[in-house]
């Protein structure tokens, strides 16, 4: 009903404590969320000024809007930092990665509409080790940073060790 009277304004800013979101797409629940959020009804805009959780066990913060008019669009920024092994279960089965282990952290840019955002960023491993399909054995000592799109993966820098031999 709000959304039908042009001539008023309303606008709201919550302070959240301890609550929490599901994620269907991630099959994971957001917990312990804290921070504010705001609400302006005009252009049913979404403002995620500072929040933070857990998601998988990990310390999650995240920031930015979320337009709710149609055609929906969000720009947000997450980043999360730990064990990067708890994302296992959420790898592609078919996917080139089969597994990971080690400390992570991930710095995501989700842009466009939520039905199909564009995405991008960048994963930072320290001691990782991984296990890509086709590849007979396991990369070990996986350190550096790897960019990501919706489209692509590329490194500079990454080193990481293969049957016991430096990879470069």
């Amino acid at each position: 009903p709000l959304a039908s009277w042009p001539d008023i304004e309303v606008m709201t800013k919550a302070r959240v404590r301890e609550t929490s979101a599901n994620i269907p797409t991630l099959q994971a629940r957001l917990d312990h969320l804290t921070g504010e959020v705001e609400y302006d009804h005009l252009p049913r805009r979404l403002t995620l000024t500072s929040l933070h959780g857990r998601l998988l066990d990990n310390p999650v913060q995240a920031h930015g809007a979320i337009m709710l008019s149609a055609p929906a669009r969000l720009n947000l920024i997450v980043d999360t930092e730990g064990e990067a092994g708890v994302w296992n279960e959420r790898l592609a089965p078919s996917g080139p990665v089969q597994s990971v282990a080690g400390h992570a952290l991930l710095h995501v840019e989700l842009s466009g509409a939520p039905t199909d955002p564009r995405w991008q960023g960048q994963l930072t491993l320290a001691d990782a080790r991984l296990r890509v399909r086709g590849v007979p054995v396991n990369l070990e000592a996986a350190t550096g940073a790897i960019q990501f799109t919706n489209d692509t993966i590329t490194s500079e820098r990454l080193s990481l060790v293969a049957g016991g031999e430096p990879v470069l």
